[in-house]
């Protein structure tokens, strides 16, 4: 009779202890799922926030990217328009040594040009008074320009062929500053005087009866071609006076 009771303790005991672990049970589980339902939110919560904050980065990087790139397109258009300006610079550099030196060196050969002129007109004077007798000279060509015909009472003073050699040489003087008369003062003067020595020479040369082929024609032009230089340039210089400008006698 005694164990009865012990008996029926021991299962109250038990059936207590059943009820508090179903309890604890039931309670471990409500917080569990509460816990899960907790952490399933804020997992929600942090990816939306994650997603903002990529959005947010995202649109940041491309703005940056945006400045840089245009800020870089600036410095390459920047870059590139003073590239291309340095270029046009050197070319213009470039092309102004190379006029430069074509200027030089059409100078230095229409000077040259001109020496060798001067050197044949020379010679030709030199062989002239060499070979003939100039007491009356220019003096006399002006003087009595009617003078174009044999006078069977003159002394003859030259031989033909000297004459023909010295207006050789004066035709060669006259090509050559005729080449460059455009590009130097000096040629010009010396063409328009070589013009009026051949006219010289030539008319000489009729004091034999012999004239070359159109010689006549050849006298009267270079001598209106001389005449013509010259009255253009005394005009130009009577024009110019009062300014001080100073004009070349020879065009």
């Amino acid at each position: 009779m005694q164990l009865q009771p012990h008996l029926n303790q021991l299962h109250k005991s038990t059936k207590s202890e059943t009820l508090l672990a179903s309890w604890m049970n039931h309670v471990q589980s409500s917080r569990t799922k509460a816990v899960k339902d907790e952490a399933e939110s804020d997992l929600v919560a942090l990816r939306e926030a994650t997603d903002r904050e990529l959005i947010e980065l995202q649109m940041n990087t491309q703005r940056q990217i945006n400045s840089l790139t245009e800020r870089h397109e600036n410095d390459i258009v920047r870059l590139t328009q003073d590239h291309k300006e340095e270029v046009r610079r050197l070319e213009q550099l470039n092309l102004d040594k190379v006029q430069y030196a074509e200027t030089a060196f059409e100078n230095l050969m229409g000077e040259t040009e001109t020496q060798n002129g001067l050197i044949f007109k020379n010679l030709a004077v030199s062989i002239y008074l060499r070979r003939f007798l100039v007491e009356d000279g220019y003096d006399r060509f002006f003087n009595d320009l009617t003078l174009t015909s044999i006078d069977e009472t003159a002394t003859v003073r030259c031989d033909p062929s000297i004459l023909r050699e010295v207006i050789s040489i004066q035709e060669h003087a006259i090509l050559r500053f005729e080449k460059v008369k455009n590009k130097l003062e000096d040629a010009k003067m010396l063409y328009y005087e070589a013009l009026l020595d051949l006219a010289f020479y030539e008319a000489e040369m009729s004091r034999f009866g012999i004239l070359n082929v159109d010689a006549t024609q050849r006298i009267n032009e270079n001598l209106v071609a001389f005449e013509q230089n010259l009255l253009f340039w005394l005009n130009e210089a009577n024009t110019k006076h009062q300014s001080g400008y100073r004009v070349s006698f020879f065009a």
